[in-house]
């Protein structure tokens, strides 16, 4: 939506930055993700699971995920913060948040 925004050449600096920033954090945090499922697995797969490693493990994946989940977030909170208010309310028009 770069061009319906009117974003300036600054802008879209920014917002390159902030998508490249995010885009090595997200990598970076699935992969935790998927090894934090990879241990889960093998607790059953070794016959390991209890119910406490379960719930450990069950808990491990979740606080993977949500930190996945905020890296997301706070970056479309960064990326509001680069817009004009103008742009913000484009935006949501755009995104269908609003009409």
């Amino acid at each position: 939506h770069a061009d319906a925004l009117r974003l300036t050449h600054a802008q879209r600096q920014a917002l390159h930055a902030q998508m490249s920033a995010m885009r090595a954090r997200a990598q970076a945090q699935g992969e935790r993700v998927i090894a934090a499922e990879r241990a889960l697995d093998r607790l059953f797969a070794e016959r390991r699971a209890t119910p406490d490693a379960v719930r450990a493990a069950t808990l491990a994946v979740a606080a993977a995920q949500g930190e996945l989940r905020a890296i997301h977030l706070v970056t479309h909170l960064e990326t509001v913060a680069t817009l004009t208010p103008e742009q913000v309310a484009q935006y949501d028009r755009l995104r269908g948040y609003r009409r």
